[in-house]
């Protein structure tokens, strides 16, 4: 499926039965993957190796999944899928499975790791940068390094549902998207600048996995012009 350049996916199960048989699902789908049976594991494996994924129980070592999900991605930055017994709601992950897992769901997990590309316009940082390529790189590493930081925070206050927060942050990251042209992330970050007093938990934290999808988007692109 992925030939030699396997998606790494990090995996939580404190049950030995499921923990081998979900893993052996994902490998023979074409990923690389390392399981753990315990919360602390886990945090030190994700702080010690860069994965494209993490995919968790609902319940391990009595974390609430919510806040499991919020240390992961404060971690790293990547799609959390939970998988469950039962259909139920959990604020922040990407995708939230029944188990036990079918060919249909792994599909899912696939989609999480496509690799969405944005046609990314660079005019405007190149003139930034008086057409000097060095000083091009700089600035869009910049970019890159306080955007993905910008997310972890805006998320914590999503989290926290803080509105005026919330429209600090929106605002500022508005500032240096406007640079690369991306009218959907930028419609979303104004809107949340706008209006987020006006959302519930629940609308704060959907608004905030589109921005994040976005943003994906225009950080892979501008990897994919610049610095690959």
């Amino acid at each position: 499926m992925m030939g030699s350049n396997k998606k790494r996916i990090l995996y939580l199960e404190d049950d030995e039965f499921t923990r081998l048989m979900v893993q052996a699902q994902f490998e023979n789908a074409g990923f690389s993957v390392d399981a753990f049976s315990t919360y602390s594991d886990l945090m030190r494996a994700i702080q010690e190796k860069q994965y494209d994924l993490v995919v968790t129980d609902l319940h391990v070592d009595g974390h609430e999944p919510e806040q499991l999900v919020k240390n992961i991605k404060t971690s790293q930055p990547i799609p959390v899928v939970v998988l469950s017994g039962s259909a139920v709601e959990v604020q922040g992950a990407n995708l939230v499975l029944e188990k036990p897992l079918n060919g249909q769901n792994i599909k899912k997990v696939a989609g999480l790791l496509a690799e969405e590309v944005a046609e990314v316009d660079l005019s405007k940082v190149y003139k930034f940068a008086c057409g000097d390529q060095e000083l091009l790189i700089t600035y869009v590493n910049t970019f890159i390094d306080n955007h993905e930081k910008d997310l972890l925070l805006l998320k914590a206050e999503v989290d926290k549902a803080d509105a005026r927060t919330i429209k600090n942050y929106a605002h500022k990251m508005l500032s240096s998207v406007s640079y690369y042209d991306q009218d959907e992330l930028n419609q979303l970050l104004q809107k949340l600048e706008l209006y987020a007093s006006d959302m519930s938990k629940k609308q704060l934290n959907e608004h905030f996995l589109q921005i994040e999808h976005y943003s994906h988007k225009l950080l892979n692109g501008i990897r994919k012009q610049v610095i690959a």
